[in-house]
């Protein structure tokens, strides 16, 4: 398990429990919507996967910096939203690429956890495409609801700062 730094390094968000909320499901429905990403996400209710990252969005903002704390809100939100019913937590991102690895037919590249429910995420590979994906629907989202210019700047950039430990990137 690595520890992941996603708070910004300047200062505190100031936002608005409500409008973080609405930010968080208009975004989750959009993101829910596109056939280029839901696939990543469990079948479990919407509720049950945006109550942790709205648990862990209000923590970040609020300036919370122990990597314990923030390691354990980020494995609830993982464990909601992208764990599958039955699935063991495992540190192997694809059950056959050490196959390959040995055979040397293929490079493994060294996944980097943010926590062990992450892992359920990265079998499933995403890459910078899909991650580009989420940072439109987040800045159409920000658009849409009329965030301040500066606020939706900030948010970005959080979302932007957590991009390589999302994606199993050091």
């Amino acid at each position: 398990m690595s520890v992941i730094n996603i708070a910004p390094a300047k200062h505190h968000i100031e936002i608005d429990n409500n409008l973080l909320n609405e930010i968080v499901d208009v975004f989750y429905d959009k993101m829910l919507d596109d056939y280029a990403i839901n696939r990543f996400f469990s079948g479990n209710p919407v509720l049950e996967q945006t109550k942790p990252l709205k648990k862990l969005l209000t923590s970040i903002f609020a300036g919370l910096t122990n990597p314990d704390q923030i390691t354990a809100l980020i494995d609830d939100y993982f464990m909601a939203a992208f764990g599958k019913p039955g699935m063991q937590r495992t540190h192997i991102a694809s059950d056959f690429d050490f196959l390959l690895e040995i055979a040397g037919g293929k490079d493994t590249r060294v996944l980097i956890f943010l926590s062990d429910a992450h892992s359920h995420l990265l079998k499933l590979k995403p890459d910078d495409f899909h991650y580009d994906v989420v940072i439109r629907h987040l800045t159409n989202t920000l658009k849409e609801l009329a965030v301040a210019e500066d606020l939706q700047g900030d948010i970005l950039a959080v979302a932007e700062s957590a991009r390589n430990k999302v994606l199993g990137r050091g």
